[in-house]
């Protein structure tokens, strides 16, 4: 995900990188969804190409 600031109206730059890596967890019982769970962790990325 580009972290963007703007600059000259709609023409804007990217200021860094942020990785999201989603986890999700679904427990079943009887074939019936009893609990879902949900994990976002975001990172820093140092520069594009580096994931």
């Amino acid at each position: 995900m580009p972290q963007r600031r703007r600059r000259l109206g709609w023409l804007t730059t990217v200021s860094r990188w942020d990785v999201e890596h989603h986890e999700v967890e679904i427990t079943l019982e009887r074939n019936v969804v009893q609990d879902v769970q949900a994990r976002v962790r975001r990172t820093h990325l140092a520069r594009p190409g580096a994931a």
